[in-house]
């Protein structure tokens, strides 16, 4: 099973079980364990309450079988703040990508979640002020 987990229906991707979260895991729950082979978070991480955001993604990591592959897509805020200070975004630029971001968790403690799921970070690296994390789960050898 495929899995894209997104702040809203107009982010739909064919071919995947597409969970919208707004304030709460949506569907997530009810996936059993080890059972998903791909899960994208898609810029939704930074638009739930932090408490819940890490919830969900302990939840995905639970959900992904050995060999499954995660990727977080998300908003990086120093990056974001770097570009401003550095006048190469405007502030109503700013303004729209701070709009609707409930919290911003950090890079490096991404990983460390990853980690502590078995999950190996395989590239990590920021696009413009876009982060992308891929890992797998390790399959035991």
């Amino acid at each position: 099973m495929k899995i894209q987990i997104t702040e809203g229906q107009d982010k739909n991707v064919e071919g995947y079980n597409n969970i919208h979260i707004t304030h709460s895991a949506g569907s997530l729950p009810q996936i059993v364990d080890h059972s998903c082979e791909e899960i994208v978070f898609n810029n939704s991480l930074s638009k739930l309450a932090r408490q819940e955001s890490l919830e969900v993604l302990h939840l995905a990591c639970s959900r992904l079988r050995l060999g499954g592959k995660i990727a977080i897509y998300d908003l990086d805020v120093i990056s974001l703040c770097r570009k401003y200070v550095n006048k190469q975004i405007d502030r109503v630029e700013l303004s729209n990508e701070l709009f609707d971001l409930t919290n911003c968790i950090e890079i490096n403690e991404l990983r460390e979640i990853l980690k502590q799921h078995g999950i190996v970070v395989d590239s990590c690296g920021i696009k413009g002020y876009q982060y992308e994390i891929i890992g797998y789960r390790k399959n035991s050898t």
